[in-house]
């Protein structure tokens, strides 16, 4: 990887990686080759630089999980899902949500999730906006049929089709968060604050928080005594 990117360096080609904020980049040992206003050049990392690229990597890998989503199956083709990405002061107004959360339900996980988003460089959304039944009558909402579904005027059940489409299209999110090793988890709790927060819109939003760290910091939760085994 390194004798490539040298030798990228040499002849001034692009780098692969992807466009972020027209910049070509890709990570490579103790630098990386970086294309601006039409050059290439490398940059070694020094000391904070390293988390800046890690951060703007995680960012590149909300983006490919967004087209993930969006391009995940979906009931007759037809797409309700809205796909956002939020970092920087969203992700603290996201945190401070959840606090508030934990002390309104007594439930800890959201200030423990709060704590996890505090450690994150970027969150995608996922959320239905308005979807339609899916015609097919199964009854798996609990209504018998579409028509009468529909005709009730009511917001939920949402369409159970629906719902699996938001699932499949999650489950595609973070196969692909998995392919770039990036550390992340379906959270609920992030959905809630999201829509309280007017972040984002619709019936039904999951958030899935992505960070990068030694150690998985989605997954250091227990709040009981340490264990003595």
């Amino acid at each position: 990887m390194d004798f490539a990117l040298a030798k990228m360096k040499d002849k001034g080609v692009r780098a692969p990686g992807g466009l972020l904020q027209g910049r070509f980049f890709c990570l490579a040992g103790a630098g990386a080759v970086v294309k601006e206003s039409g050059k290439c050049s490398w940059q070694a990392f020094e000391g904070r630089d390293i988390m800046e690229a890690i951060n703007q990597a995680l960012n590149m890998v909300a983006q490919f999980m967004a087209l993930s989503a969006r391009t995940a199956p979906k009931t007759r083709g037809q797409d309700f899902l809205e796909i956002k990405i939020l970092e920087g002061k969203d992700l603290e107004r996201l945190a401070g949500e959840l606090d508030r959360l934990a002390q309104v339900t007594g439930r800890d996980f959201f200030s423990l999730n709060a704590n996890s988003l505090r450690k994150s460089a970027a969150v995608l959304m996922l959320s239905l906006v308005a979807p339609r039944t899916g015609g097919l009558n199964c009854g798996e909402c609990g209504v018998a049929t579409c028509e009468e579904r529909r005709n009730s005027g009511a917001a939920k059940p949402l369409c159970a089709w629906r719902v699996l489409d938001l699932g499949i299209a999650l489950g595609s999110a973070v196969k692909t968060a998995s392919i770039f090793n990036a550390d992340n988890r379906i959270m609920y709790s992030v959905g809630v604050a999201a829509k309280n927060l007017g972040l984002v819109s619709g019936e039904m939003a999951v958030g899935v928080p992505l960070a990068a760290a030694g150690k998985n910091v989605f997954f250091d939760l227990r709040t009981g005594p340490p264990r003595k085994d």
